[in-house]
């Protein structure tokens, strides 16, 4: 991980994955992305379950809420890949990063 938010920081972007308790009966993870206009999170359960939000630094308002998608191994790039465009292009396009670079900074998938 330390690497992917070295690729992070080269971007000018800071990034953190916290897991939680493996003993709690649904134990997720939690990714989130700093941006100079934007602090996103992306909630992941083992369930499947899903939830992210990106706030607005300057107003500190939420710009985005999305909640209750069910994701799988079909349907979670398109998710994620969702959450990032809309944390990176927040407010408005600015420092757009090539989704190969998303793509290769976290798979929630492979952390639960």
């Amino acid at each position: 991980m330390k690497d992917k938010a070295s690729t992070l920081l080269e971007a000018g972007q800071l990034a953190e994955l916290r897991s939680s308790n493996q003993k709690t009966s649904k134990p997720g993870v939690s990714f989130r992305v700093k941006t100079d206009r934007a602090l996103g999170q992306f909630d992941m359960w083992i369930t499947g379950e899903a939830d992210f939000d990106v706030m607005d630094v300057q107003s500190t308002n939420f710009a985005h809420h999305v909640s209750g998608m069910l994701l799988d191994d079909d349907t979670f790039e398109n998710a994620f890949d969702d959450f990032m465009t809309r944390t990176t292009c927040h407010p408005t396009p600015g420092r757009i990063v090539p989704k190969s670079m998303r793509t290769a900074w976290f798979s929630t998938k492979a952390s639960l």
